[in-house]
């Protein structure tokens, strides 16, 4: 899968901790009718939130840089995994 020209739309689930880290499932839609959206198991661990925290990372643009990349990569699939570093 690699990320559609034109809009992009991400719906997330809650954040729960699960075995420590943080986790939620991320649905990515792009803007074709009809076609499934990729969905991605999303974890980050409380450690790599403070180190981003410590070294002024925005979580948010860092989160949607690390997608974006994620959603580059060849055979995804309908669902993948990406724990954010």
């Amino acid at each position: 899968m690699s990320l559609p020209k034109g809009d992009v739309t991400l719906e997330q689930s809650t954040l729960r901790l699960v075995d420590g880290v943080w986790q939620c499932q991320v649905s990515v839609r792009g803007p074709a009718e009809g076609v499934p959206p990729h969905r991605i198991l999303l974890r980050v661990a409380p450690h790599t939130l403070r180190r981003w925290k410590e070294i002024e990372i925005n979580p948010f643009l860092e989160a949607r840089a690390q997608i974006r990349e994620h959603l580059t990569q060849k055979d995804l699939g309908a669902m993948s995994l990406l724990t954010l570093l």
